[in-house]
C-alpha cells in the first residue's frame, strides 16, 4: 500500500503474513531481493539524495592560486612531553 509522499520518494509499505513467525524475517529479505531483481530488470534506478555545492569567486580564486589548503594539508606544531622526575 501507499503510504506518504517524502521528500524524495514515494513510500510503499509491504505487508506479509507468516504461520510461521520464525521465518518471517528470511521471507521479507527474500521479498525485497525480488523486488531489487524486478526493479533491475526493467531498468528501474533508484535515485538517491544529491547535494551541489557552489563556492564563491573569491574562494575559486584562492583554490586556483594555491592559496587555500585543507585543514589536515595544515603544518602541525610539535608536541612536547615532560615526564615527573
Amino acid at each position: 500500500m501507499m503510504t506518504a509522499f517524502g521528500d524524495n520518494s514515494v513510500m510503499f509499505e509491504l505487508i506479509l503474513w507468516s504461520a510461521k513467525p520464525w521465518e518471517a524475517r528470511p521471507a521479507v529479505s527474500m521479498m525485497n531481493e525480488a523486488i531489487w531483481t524486478a526493479f533491475q530488470q526493467a531498468g528501474i534506478v533508484i535515485a538517491f539524495p544529491q547535494v551541489d555545492v557552489h563556492l564563491d569567486d573569491a574562494v575559486v580564486a584562492k583554490l586556483a592560486a594555491g592559496l587555500a589548503r585543507p585543514p589536515s594539508a595544515e603544518p602541525r606544531q610539535a608536541e612536547t612531553t615532560t615526564t615527573p622526575q
